[in-house]
């Protein structure tokens, strides 16, 4: 039987709202919560219900950054599975089912993608209604945190984490991090599938949707078309913003040149770890 490590990454204050997610406790499922804390204030709410469950791992981690939370959140997983969740989420009543039977059906699976939803149970983006192997970039572009579970073993062998140069709470970039990882997978050669089920609940915006108002993702998706085709970047930025004034989603120059402040900030960091 597959064993689950469900990774929780949390920050300060909303370390509170832990207890409510978890589920009634099952035997293979264990919970990592990683705790990331700015000031030692915030160790006086941990809530003790979280130290008394047998099922629950808590870890702490001083700092800010979300992908160097969920790659602490990694290094303490020890099961089959890990399924990186943020603290927003409701698990849906076949959640561990689900994926437990779907990894176990085919053993081949390196990364299974499902369907994250609203609290309302309406999908959070559009989601294909058939199963399929996922490819490429535009495969990859929309899947979220929460739609996401992987095979642990492989992740190790390959050395897969988070760039923290992406993701919330680093200084320049804010998103495109699951895109990042997915990127690394694929270059391995890892099998990656979708599976039109959902999995999980969230209220969490897809903060990727921002993309012609929000300069930050905007520099986000410069840095990810970096990263996935080099140099080809700036034809790719070039294209996708002409594309966005001519529906009339954004203006070329501002939309462009903050494509091309994410490209040049990754061709000059070349250090993965940095927030």
């Amino acid at each position: 039987m597959l064993t689950l490590d469900i990774l929780i990454c949390t920050l300060n204050t909303r370390i509170v709202r832990i207890p409510d997610l978890l589920m009634p406790e099952k035997k293979g499922v264990n919970y990592i919560v990683s705790f990331q804390y700015t000031k030692d204030d915030y160790l006086k709410m941990i809530p003790e219900s979280l130290e008394q469950r047998s099922d629950v791992m808590l870890v702490k981690l001083r700092g800010e950054g979300l992908s160097a939370n969920r790659n602490y959140a990694l290094s303490h997983a020890t099961a089959d599975l890990v399924y990186l969740i943020d603290d927003d989420t409701r698990f849906l009543p076949d959640t561990v089912d689900t994926i437990l039977e779907t990894f176990e059906k085919d053993e081949k699976l390196d990364i299974a993608v499902f369907k994250t939803q609203s609290y309302a149970g309406k999908d959070v983006r559009q989601y294909e209604s058939s199963a399929r192997v996922l490819d490429s970039f535009s495969d990859f572009l929309y899947v979220l945190t929460d739609d996401m579970v992987c095979r642990r073993a492989r992740m190790v062998d390959y050395g897969l984490w988070f760039d923290a140069r992406f993701g919330l709470g680093s200084h320049y970039l804010s998103c495109y991090e699951v895109q990042i990882l997915l990127a690394d997978a694929h270059q391995h050669h890892f099998y990656i599938k979708y599976f039109p089920q959902p999995i999980i609940q969230t209220s969490a915006i897809f903060l990727p949707r921002l993309i012609f108002v929000d300069a930050k993702v905007q520099r986000s998706f410069g840095a990810l078309l970096y990263y996935y085709y080099g140099n080809m970047a700036f034809l790719k930025a070039f294209g996708f913003a002409f594309h966005a004034m001519r529906r009339k989603m954004a203006h070329f120059i501002p939309l462009f040149k903050h494509f091309m402040e994410g490209i040049f900030y990754l061709r000059g960091t070349r250090n993965r770890d940095m927030a």
